[in-house]
């Protein structure tokens, strides 16, 4: 439920910087961060409420794409090492974008930035699963 949240805000998050105009340099950090401060929040929840004894994944959610005979299912899951990079990527872009410069092409990093993140996050959650 906590995965699917931090996902799910990020996702809202790059939508939104992009509809904010260029010369709002300010509006867009404000925004970026607020999504990215509660994005770290909640992988801290997600790190304090890991049951570290436990051998197995755990906040485990399955997505099923298309039909059942298509057995195409994308996975998403917590592991003990994956926690603590999927915690210090959330810390990693609220840095990075608290000290992005206000230079050119200012949006395109933040949205960037974003972007990078959600798809770290996906890298440290994701299993494969094969089925046949």
């Amino acid at each position: 439920m906590l995965l699917t949240t931090i996902f799910l805000l990020i996702l809202i998050s790059l939508p939104i910087i992009s509809s904010i105009p260029n010369n709002e340099t300010q509006l867009l950090r404000v925004v970026s961060l607020f999504f990215s401060g509660i994005v770290f929040v909640l992988s801290c929840l997600l790190l304090m409420d890991f049951y570290v004894s436990s051998h197995s994944l755990e906040d485990v959610i399955r997505y099923r794409f298309g039909f059942d005979f298509l057995n195409l299912y994308f996975s998403v899951g917590i592991d003990g090492i994956s926690i603590f990079l999927f915690a210090l990527d959330s810390f990693l872009t609220f840095l990075w974008i608290s000290f992005v410069p206000n230079e050119s092409f200012f949006k395109k990093r933040l949205f960037v930035l974003l972007l990078f993140q959600l798809l770290l996050l996906f890298f440290f959650s994701e299993m494969v699963i094969f089925r046949l």
